[in-house]
């Protein structure tokens, strides 16, 4: 074989193992879909339309990354200097109101108040309150009532289809026929088969993750035992 042709042959092969590297797709260089933007809207910025007109006061700030400067009082030491500097300071928190004056500071904020505990009112116009007694904006969907429906038959009945066939009778699909929660479900047919089964099918899926999936699963763990510990 002349040299050029060998040549010509692994210039072939570098330029393939070149391209199979290099056209590797991440989810930074992933095309556009429109699915993946195609969001739901936001409840609380959604008002339904049967509720009345300025019922609502939609405040959705945008993110801002945290600062030493704008400490809330609430959150500062009874002993800290800045306590002093804030209430001297001419903020937001210290603008003076004729409408009405608080007695004392709240003890708990309010929705749509800062967090102070300054004794002087805020401006309606930079930081309205909600007064003493005014009723709150109406719920967003309306609450739920509990239904106590289901007889001993129908609890029968859903015990008797869980059983006979978990994998169709789901306990949402349970939940839908029977007009009842699907967490009541899971507490009347408890199922320790499928839940065996769901939890091998869990530990086949555990074995195959890396090391990075691995420790985030842990942190994740770690946060959670950290909110109870908060509570």
């Amino acid at each position: 074989m002349p040299h050029s042709s060998i040549w010509k042959a692994v210039s072939r092969l570098q330029y393939k193992i070149y391209a199979s590297v290099n056209s590797r797709r991440y989810e930074s260089s992933y095309r556009r879909h429109v699915k993946r933007t195609n969001l739901p809207p936001a409840p609380f910025t959604t008002p339904k339309p049967s509720q009345p007109k300025g019922s609502h006061i939609i405040f959705n700030p945008p993110p801002s990354s945290p600062n030493v400067y704008h400490t809330p009082l609430k959150f500062l030491p009874l002993g800290d200097g800045r306590r002093q500097l804030y209430a001297q300071a001419q903020s937001l928190y210290t603008v003076a109101s004729s409408t009405r004056k608080v007695p004392s500071p709240w003890p708990v904020s309010k929705p749509g108040t800062a967090l102070h505990e300054s004794t002087s009112t805020i401006s309606t116009s930079l930081l309205p309150r909600i007064p003493d007694g005014a009723p709150l904006p109406p719920a967003l969907k309306p609450p739920a009532t509990k239904k106590y429906h289901l007889g001993q038959k129908e609890i029968e009945e859903i015990r008797r289809l869980r059983k006979e066939d978990p994998t169709t009778w789901t306990r949402d699909k349970l939940a839908d026929k029977f007009g009842c929660s699907s967490f009541f479900v899971s507490v009347i047919s408890t199922n320790h088969e499928a839940g065996k089964a769901h939890e091998k099918r869990m530990e086949e899926v555990k074995s195959r993750w890396g090391p990075r999936k691995m420790d985030a699963r842990k942190q994740r763990e770690r946060r959670k035992a950290l909110w109870g510990r908060d509570v």
